[in-house]
């Protein structure tokens, strides 16, 4: 309990907070993290913003620690791999797989992402990765992912000089989580991912800027999203 303008309030425990009592989770006190990122990627897209065919591999390691100025020291690694194949010149398939895992002493906050050549992203729910969770759902120091998306375009339209094209897609995005880096691969419990799925359109604005507008649904709920760039 706590006095605020002589008012006596009495909070009830969070999972969170007997987390943190336990000991069960670091960084319940936030803090700084500050990390090192190094990458290396392999990319034979045809066209970043918009790919119809080729593909993606990337490995990116990210280095936190007190040399840093953080105060936390761990390690996370990601792996990922997406391709994009196009059928009849307008029918594209696009799949991503990805892992990621966080050794060290990772606060809680750090352990529900993912990190490629353009950022971070949370590892399973928000607008990139389990689309139809909400952002930053599971937490956990081993993530895996698995997306594809179909996407149909079907043509471009000129309106005040500007170029827009039309292109509605459907998606289907899974994951899991781990506590250890080898259950990952030893004990995968395909039977425990967690599935959502849905669509929306997408509209290339002069042919480089990417809009999107979809609809996400889980067994938990269901999300929207406007905004840029297709998930991957």
């Amino acid at each position: 309990s706590a006095t605020y303008a002589d008012v006596e309030e009495t909070f009830a425990q969070t999972r969170l907070t007997r987390a943190a009592q336990a000991g069960e989770i670091s960084g319940y006190d936030g803090g700084f993290v500050n990390y090192l990122h190094l990458g290396i990627r392999l990319d034979e897209r045809d066209f970043e913003p918009n790919p119809k065919t080729g593909y993606l591999a990337e490995y990116n390691l990210s280095v936190s620690g007190k040399f840093l100025g953080s105060q936390y020291n761990f390690v996370r690694q990601t792996m990922s791999a997406r391709g994009y194949y196009t059928f009849w010149d307008r029918l594209t398939v696009a799949g991503r797989l990805a892992l990621t895992y966080s050794s060290g002493d990772a606060p809680f906050f750090e352990m529900g992402k993912m990190s490629f050549m353009r950022g971070d992203v949370a590892s399973m729910g928000g607008i990139r990765t389990g689309r139809g969770y909400l952002e930053s759902r599971f937490l956990a120091r081993g993530h895996t992912l698995a997306q594809i998306d179909v996407r149909y375009f079907i043509g471009d339209f000129v309106i005040l000089g500007q170029r827009f094209g039309f292109q509605p897609f459907a998606f289907f995005d899974a994951g899991n989580l781990y506590d250890s880096f080898g259950d990952i691969f030893t004990e995968p419990r395909f039977g425990e991912y967690h599935p959502s799925y849905g669509g929306g359109l997408v509209i290339p604005w002069n042919l480089t800027t990417i809009l999107h507008y979809f609809v996400g649904f889980s067994p938990e709920g269901m999300s929207l999203s406007i905004g840029f760039e297709h998930a991957f």
